[in-house]
């Protein structure tokens, strides 16, 4: 959102002002057992959005998360080697 909106906008104010909906949800593949993944969805403007996919992956104690995939309005701008294989 920011590149939409610009660097010096709050994160509340992006919520308040272009945020329509918001879901988390935890992805699952039969096949692809070890990814444990998670899809964010916002709803921008009555119909536009976007999804960002993250896989969680565990080092030890450690957690991170690992971009998959992001599109917008349909836009595929990135998406992890990963996906395709």
């Amino acid at each position: 959102m920011y590149d939409l909106v610009g660097k010096e906008t709050s994160s509340l104010t992006i919520f308040k002002n272009y945020i329509d909906d918001m879901t988390v949800e935890s992805l699952s593949h039969a096949l692809f057992t070890g990814l444990d993944l998670i899809r964010f969805n916002l709803g921008v403007g009555g119909g536009n959005g976007g999804y960002i996919v993250f896989n969680k992956v565990k080092n030890g104690p450690a957690v991170t998360y690992e971009l998959m995939s992001y599109s917008f309005d349909s836009d595929l701008s990135y998406c992890d080697k990963k996906v395709w294989l």
